[in-house]
């Protein structure tokens, strides 16, 4: 295994120092794990971003439906088809960005939609009249 040398403040070193104390863990051993999990999200990036999109969304699809992501179900053909979407986009992406917050955003859609009264009243159209300007607060 490779060792890297990493230099850290003071402050970064007692952060861990508290972080390795509260695991039972000896600051080294702390570090080393941190720096494992690094190596396997690189490696799974990697992965990921070599297999074709259609196999990917395959999977994310097959994720989706295998109940993990069990509000799903409130969303209609259509919007699970854009959610394994955007959900694929989020898993493609090398910086993992926006992935918690797309699963955040469509969970709650579909908790909206779960609720037909109130999905009825937050979709439905809005009054022709004009109330004017809002002005900057």
């Amino acid at each position: 295994m490779e060792r890297k040398t990493i230099r850290v403040s003071t402050e970064a070193r007692d952060h861990m120092a508290v972080l390795a104390a509260g695991r039972g863990l000896a600051p080294g051993r702390l570090v080393e794990l941190l720096m494992e999990r690094e190596r396997t999200r690189e490696r799974t990036r990697e992965r990921i971003a070599r297999r074709p999109t259609a196999d990917l969304e395959t999977d994310v699809r097959d994720l989706v439906m295998s109940g993990l992501f069990s509000w799903a179900r409130h969303l209609s053909d259509e919007e699970l088809r854009e959610f394994v979407r955007d959900l694929t986009e989020r898993v493609r992406d090398p910086s993992g960005e926006g992935l918690h917050r797309t699963i955040v955003e469509w969970r709650a859609t579909a908790r909206i939609l779960a609720r037909p009264g109130l999905a009825a009243q937050l979709t439905r159209a809005l009054p022709a009249e004009d109330h004017g300007e809002v002005p900057a607060p």
